[in-house]
C-alpha cells in the first residue's frame, strides 16, 4: 500500500513538473501577444493578499487530499487522465487566447505586508503573468473535488471546499480574470467526462461465464 501511494505521488510530481516546464515555454512563445479579458467585474474585485493561502497552500492540500481519498486505482487513473487532458486543453487555450494580467496595476494602493503578500511575491517570481485563459488551478481543483465527492470518507468535502476557495482566490489574488476561472471549471468538467469515457472504452471486457 505504501509503495502504491509513493508511485501515485511520484506520478503527480512528474506530471506537475512537465506541465510547469511547458507552461513557461508557452508563456515565452506568446509573450508578444495579448487578448484583453479585463471586465468591469474584474476591476471591481479587490486584491486580497491573504487569500493567497487558498491559491497556493490550500490548493496543494486539496491535491494531496484527493490523492488519499481516491483509494481505488481506477479512481486515481481516471483523475490522472482527466488532469492530463485538462492540462493539454489549457495549453491550447494559452496559445489560442494569449492574455497577460496587469499585476503591477493590481497592487497599487493594496496592502503590501503579511504572509499572504509574501506568498504572492513568491508566485510572481516563478510564474509568468500570462497564460491566464483558462485557469489550470481551477481545472485541477475541480478534478480533485470530483475525486473527493466519489469517496465515502468523512473528509470528502474538503477538496470541494478547497476548490471553491481556489476558484475565488484566483480572482482576489489578481492572478486570473473572471472568464479564466469559469473556463477552468468548464475544462475540468469536460476533462472528467472524457476521462470517464476513455476508461469505459479501455476497460477490458469481463469474460463470459461458461455455458452449462
Amino acid at each position: 500500500m505504501v509503495n502504491w501511494y509513493l508511485r501515485r505521488f511520484g506520478a503527480l510530481l512528474l506530471g506537475g513538473g512537465i506541465f510547469l516546464a511547458g507552461h513557461r515555454t508557452v508563456a515565452m512563445l506568446t509573450s508578444h501577444r495579448h487578448v484583453e479579458l479585463m471586465t468591469d467585474l474584474d476591476r471591481a474585485i479587490p486584491l486580497l493578499p491573504w487569500t493567497a493561502w487558498f491559491y497556493v497552500p490550500l490548493y496543494a492540500l486539496g491535491i494531496i487530499l484527493a490523492g488519499f481519498l481516491g483509494r481505488e486505482r481506477s479512481e486515481f487513473d481516471r483523475g490522472a487522465l482527466a488532469a492530463g487532458i485538462g492540462l493539454a486543453m489549457c495549453s491550447v487555450g494559452y496559445f489560442a487566447v494569449p492574455s497577460t494580467y496587469p499585476r503591477a496595476a493590481a497592487f497599487l494602493g493594496a496592502p503590501t505586508a503579511g504572509i499572504g503578500t509574501d506568498i504572492l511575491r513568491f508566485v510572481h517570481a516563478i510564474d509568468p503573468p500570462n497564460n491566464t485563459f483558462p485557469s489550470a488551478h481551477v481545472m485541477v481543483a475541480v478534478i480533485c473535488a470530483d475525486i473527493g465527492l466519489r469517496s465515502s470518507s468523512r473528509w470528502r468535502w474538503l477538496p470541494v471546499f478547497t476548490a471553491v476557495g481556489v476558484a475565488l482566490s484566483v480572482l482576489t489574488t489578481k492572478q486570473h480574470y473572471v472568464v479564466d476561472s469559469l473556463a477552468g471549471a468548464v475544462v475540468g468538467a469536460i476533462a472528467l467526462w472524457l476521462a470517464s469515457r476513455g476508461m469505459e472504452r479501455w476497460r477490458p471486457a469481463s469474460p463470459e461465464p461458461p455455458r452449462g
